[in-house]
């Protein structure tokens, strides 16, 4: 699977097994209305006051590049791990560049509890972003062999013709469900946002910029409360969800 987009190009279940009975309705994100399927943002940490002071003070030390403070944030069988992911001199070697802004946006996405996802099926989890962890299982029907659909990002997203903002735009989309073909594409061969090429489900092609999708593949982390205390206790990338997302 590809690593994520938002990291490398920004400067920033049983509920779809409803879908046969449900003509329009939304739960927890997930919104049918005909064709496409859409995926609203989603976040409840507001659910758990404890949890959310958490994530507060995780993502103000993502902010800061406090390495130290985001370690005591994560459980001990990750820091080693993730101390050097961290590493700046791993970049130097090949390795990724944009790490923390990797973190700052999978944390800015919001997210869900859930008991299917986490790292510990059965435990009451919080896993981020929402893409994952809100993303519909099993995947709805006219989405071909695809067993992980990405999920634009925002409403009235323009689908282009060509991988420019300047070219025709064949339809607009909001938080929807859409096959991707890769991404990473250069506008008009030129230095800039590049895009992710598409596919509609009508079988036509399109272009949407990088930093308006995301595939569920990428990065997600999870945290679980374990000894009365918070903490990240998964951070992965290329793991499908499946499973109810509850």
């Amino acid at each position: 699977m590809r690593a994520s987009r938002l990291g490398q190009r920004l400067g920033m279940g049983a509920i779809l097994m409803l879908l046969a009975c449900v003509g329009k309705g939304e739960v927890r994100g997930v919104t049918v209305q005909g064709s496409p399927v859409q995926v609203k943002p989603v976040d409840e940490a507001s659910e758990d006051f404890v949890f959310s002071a958490y994530r507060s003070a995780l993502r103000t030390a993502v902010r800061d590049r406090d390495v130290t403070a985001l370690l005591t944030a994560v459980a001990p069988h990750l820091r080693s791990w993730l101390a050097e992911w961290l590493d700046p001199k791993r970049a130097l070697h090949g390795g990724e560049k944009e790490d923390w802004r990797e973190l700052e946006q999978l944390l800015a996405l919001g997210g869900t509890f859930t008991t299917t996802r986490g790292a510990v099926k059965g435990r009451r989890e919080f896993c981020a972003p929402y893409v994952y962890s809100a993303h519909p299982w099993p995947v709805p029907s006219g989405y071909g062999s695809e067993v992980d659909p990405s999920v634009l990002l925002e409403a009235d997203v323009a689908v282009h013709a060509s991988p420019s903002s300047t070219s025709p735009v064949l339809t607009r989309l909001s938080y929807a469900l859409v096959r991707e073909v890769g991404g990473g594409y250069p506008g008009d061969g030129l230095p800039g946002p590049a895009w992710t090429l598409v596919i509609l489900q009508d079988d036509r092609e399109g272009y949407v910029l990088d930093t308006q999708i995301r595939s569920p593949t990428d990065y997600h982390a999870c945290f679980a409360q374990i000894e009365g205390r918070w903490q990240m206790v998964r951070f992965a990338r290329d793991i499908t969800p499946t499973g109810p997302p509850k």
